[in-house]
């Protein structure tokens, strides 16, 4: 077997928007700070159907003084080579 981890995307989203949330911020706040035309990249985050690129995440990290491991949610997973299943297993790392 395999131990393999992957970033749950929403977990992650939710994550991002708890943080925001708790410090105050708006999603409009978020969309002026990143440059955003437009806030559909962060509604897309809180709802798990996308993560921010990794130069995204640094900028949140900072706007939030949050190191980027505590916005980003991991899921291991388990994969048994023998018949292809796969085990999730929610590794708030």
């Amino acid at each position: 077997m395999k131990k393999f981890i992957s970033i749950d995307m929403q977990a992650t989203g939710k994550q991002i928007k708890k943080i925001m949330l708790q410090q105050g911020y708006t999603i409009n706040d978020i969309k002026e700070y990143l440059y955003l035309k437009n806030p559909q990249a962060i509604y897309k985050w809180f709802r798990g159907e996308s993560i921010p690129k990794i130069d995204v995440l640094f900028a949140l990290s900072k706007l939030f003084n949050v190191p980027i491991d505590d916005l980003i949610i991991g899921e291991s997973l388990i994969i048994d080579n023998q018949n292809g299943t796969n085990k999730g297993a929610n590794a708030n790392e």
